[in-house]
């Protein structure tokens, strides 16, 4: 009997070191996203090239600029993240933007990009169509 008790608390106490280091992990992913879009600096509009392929919208920047590069220096920065990434970076100088909801965007709708805000919107012929928060729009990947 003394002994399946024994045996009982050393289970618990494992399970809950392992539930614990689990939590903390799942905090610390969705701090260091936030994180992670508050050290971007990005304030920009664009317009869309295409938005044919669903949960993807292409754009070009028309006022504004980005640094390319800053968001490779703060993936060496990332603990909880192996990688994040809120663009992908065309050569023809054009960006991919994740969207997580499927929203009818044509070609020739602007969009604004602030990461303080942590928003990316969507207008069309100047009247807002869509809204979403950017930390739907990191890829991220384990390692």
């Amino acid at each position: 009997m003394k002994k399946a008790l024994i045996w009982i608390t050393i289970v618990a106490v494992l399970v809950l070191l392992v539930w614990n280091m689990g939590s903390d992990h799942v905090k610390g992913v969705k701090s260091e996203k936030e994180w992670y879009l508050s050290q971007l600096k990005f304030d920009f509009s664009g317009s869309l090239d295409s938005a044919e392929k669903r949960g993807q919208a292409l754009f070009h920047i028309t006022k504004g600029r980005i640094d390319i590069n800053r968001e490779s220096q703060l993936k060496e920065e990332l603990r909880f993240n192996g990688l994040l990434d809120l663009f992908l970076y065309r050569q023809d100088g054009k960006l991919d933007l994740m969207i997580s909801d499927q929203i009818p965007l044509k070609k020739g709708d602007s969009v604004y990009i602030s990461t303080d805000l942590k928003t990316a919107r969507f207008f069309r012929a100047g009247e807002m169509i869509y809204e979403q928060s950017l930390l739907k729009s990191l890829r991220g990947r384990p390692f």
